[in-house]
């Protein structure tokens, strides 16, 4: 290769030692600015290869995306992450964007939308909405944007230098052992629940969702984890956790877990093996009662009435909001006894590496942040041991002499 200029607008080249080297001075069609980009590689077919790739998406690139308006891209950008993204994550980014963004910024320009566009929506949007919220939109924006860049739509994301409200962070719940206790007696009765005609199924249920809580309080899974496990996953007295619920819009589907570290085995002790085994028995007499009418293709530990995935609102409408209700706790969630379940086991000696693992967290110090909370034992002890610690380290007799 020769050093050089060839033909106006495809760039010079020259050798630096032993590295065959280009450049081209061009403007960039989206933002009007002059530029330089200089490519390197010590093959010369290797560096034409790169110029050939650059200059496509240069021509790619001009004039494509002028008049793109956000709506469009939006629209496009949600059929393209449909393919790669689970439905209920879609389902979430396509009712923010419908729901706030495109509503607000649809017909702006991708090239024209600017930092102080986004920061206007996000601060309307904070006066009638919660912090987390505000919050979820700019993170669905963001990714969008984040997106756009790279498929060179817009040079830089004007969401990254966006502010959104302070969100106050919540401190984990940590049910007393009280709380807990009485939650059983009740579950175990069904004394909350009214009077149903179903003779057959409503006894299944109770009995289910009995059997469910004890499980969820003594392992931490996940509702929509718990919910998917099959007899097949249950070796010994080890579950195996690889599915999950997904529910969109009323409708219910097994899919993989939360992340890759939700992949994992959990052992159960004996007693809760005892209880599953009673379960199990139990679920068959109803089957065979039932017949044709229970359909548990999945082979579920636990069902519906009619042997399919349990559903979230019944599950909520006619079990847990009465429960809970009944115990006094209204505003506890079902999340609140994977806390306690996390909370007790990392309060009484296990470490917390094992407790993470557990959970089927990635990073021990989600585990630590959002899940372990101090029950009022737990915060007495530590009263306790911090006197303990004054009284043998901190001069406090002489308090008064101090300057």
């Amino acid at each position: 290769m020769v050093n050089g200029r060839n033909n106006k607008g495809t760039g010079t080249y020259w050798k630096n030692g032993n590295r065959y080297c280009w450049k081209l001075r061009y403007t960039d069609s989206l933002t009007g600015k002059h530029k330089t980009k200089t490519i390197s590689d010590v093959s010369k077919s290797a560096l034409n290869k790169k110029i050939k790739e650059f200059m496509h998406s240069l021509e790619r690139n001009n004039g494509h995306f002028e008049g793109l308006t956000v709506a469009q891209y939006l629209n496009q950008w949600l059929d393209s992450k449909s393919v790669v993204r689970k439905a209920k994550t879609i389902d979430n980014y396509r009712s923010i964007c419908y729901t706030h963004i495109i509503p607000f910024m649809g017909d702006y320009r991708m090239q024209m939308v600017r930092k102080e566009h986004i920061q206007q929506m996000l601060n309307l949007k904070a006066k009638s909405l919660a912090p987390s919220s505000v919050a979820s939109i700019k993170r669905v924006f963001r990714i969008a944007m984040n997106d756009a860049v790279d498929e060179g739509i817009i040079e830089k994301n004007p969401v990254l230098r966006t502010e959104t409200p302070k969100i106050e962070k919540k401190l984990p719940v940590a049910l007393e052992r009280e709380d807990m206790l009485l939650l059983f007696s009740l579950a175990y009765t069904g004394e909350f629940l009214p009077q149903s005609s179903h003779s057959v199924s409503s006894p299944y249920l109770r009995k289910q969702y009995f059997v469910a809580l004890c499980i969820a309080m003594a392992t931490g899974l996940r509702k929509g984890e718990l919910f998917a496990l099959s007899w097949d996953k249950l070796k010994e007295n080890v579950l195996k956790v690889d599915r999950n619920i997904e529910e969109v819009r009323g409708t219910r589907h097994l899919t993989t877990p939360k992340t890759d570290s939700s992949v994992r085995y959990v052992a159960i002790p004996q007693s809760l093996l005892s209880l599953l085994m009673k379960w199990k028995k139990t679920q068959s007499e109803y089957a065979s009662v039932l017949g044709s009418y229970f359909n548990n293709d999945e082979n579920l530990i636990f069902t519906n009435s009619a042997g399919n995935l349990v559903s979230n609102t019944n599950l909520y409408n006619r079990w847990w909001n009465p429960l809970r209700i009944s115990a006094g706790m209204p505003k506890l969630k079902w999340h609140n006894l994977r806390s306690a379940c996390l909370s007790y086991f990392a309060s009484h000696g296990v470490d917390m590496k094992t407790v993470s693992r557990m959970a089927g967290h990635s990073d021990i110090r989600t585990t630590m942040a959002f899940y372990i909370g101090l029950t009022n034992e737990q915060e007495e002890y530590r009263l306790k041991v911090a006197e303990a610690w004054a009284k043998a380290v901190i001069p406090t007799n002489n308090i008064d002499d101090t300057n």
